[in-house]
């Protein structure tokens, strides 16, 4: 006869099997908390980033769509940024301007002499209107509604020198009531271009986050060659109209702060 001993069971003190001691579940509460705590600046930042991405989309396609109409409706079309106006003094004329956070495309009415903007609240000179005054006189809208982008960026418009990696506003910002609408907008002519009348409209679109200072330049490609389409620049700026900038954080308050200056009429 054989015989067979089975084996006792193994004992494992107060734990049963697969239990874990308290010794370990801390270990793994530690362990937890501590890539958490890793995480939270990455996830941060994504959101960030995030948020100049999503504007920098925006932007770019709302410039795409006001270009292809004004080639198809052979109109003057403009990109209208919205902001914080609260903060800009003196403050654009009032509802010239779509909200903070909206960008809106419109039709514009023009004097019709080299597409210079329609002002008649302008007094013109010996042969034709001021040359600094902006499109700000809405026709009809391209999009059935305005297009959104998040809070804590801004987007101005401006002149880039691409040499210098300089951001300025060249003669063209007087920083007056109606002045300061050419920082919020890009004008695209009926043939895609930049309008004769060029001092009325700028050619370079930034788009910043107010706190962090990231950022991302758009050539609108209104310029002289109406073929050029826009088109992001991946590049940092250096300098804000001429002045050298020391950190990108500084970039709103050097902004707002531009003096404005203007000598023409």
């Amino acid at each position: 006869m054989i015989c067979l001993q089975i084996p006792e069971p193994r004992r494992y003190g107060s734990r049963s099997r697969g239990g874990f001691t308290m010794v370990e579940l801390v270990l793994v509460l530690f362990l937890i908390v501590l890539l958490t705590a890793m995480a939270v600046p990455s996830f941060a930042a994504l959101t960030k980033t995030s948020k100049l991405d999503q504007t920098t989309k925006a932007v770019f396609s709302a410039l795409k769509q006001a270009r292809t109409a004004a080639l198809n409706m052979r109109r003057v079309v403009a990109v209208m940024y919205g902001d914080d106006f609260s903060n800009i003094t003196p403050q654009p004329v009032s509802g010239a301007l779509p909200g903070k956070g909206e960008i809106e495309l419109w039709t514009m009415l023009d004097g019709g002499h080299h597409e210079i903007p329609y002002q008649p609240d302008i007094i013109p000179g010996p042969s034709y209107p001021a040359d600094w005054y902006p499109y700000r006189f809405p026709d009809v809208p391209v999009t059935p509604s305005a297009i959104t982008f998040p809070d804590g960026v801004r987007v101005i418009s401006g002149e880039f020198d691409t040499n210098a990696l300089n951001f300025n506003f060249g003669a063209k910002y007087k920083k007056d009531s109606r002045g300061e609408i050419i920082r919020h907008q890009t004008v695209f002519a009926h043939d895609g271009g930049k309008p004769a009348w060029h001092s009325s409209a700028c050619s370079t679109v930034l788009i910043f986050e107010q706190t962090t200072g990231a950022h991302c330049v758009i050539l609108t490609g209104a310029d002289w060659n109406a073929y050029l389409r826009p088109r992001i620049i991946c590049t940092a700026i250096k300098q804000i109209g001429g002045v050298n900038l020391s950190n990108s954080r500084l970039i709103n308050q050097k902004i707002d702060q531009y003096p404005g200056t203007y000598t023409g009429p």
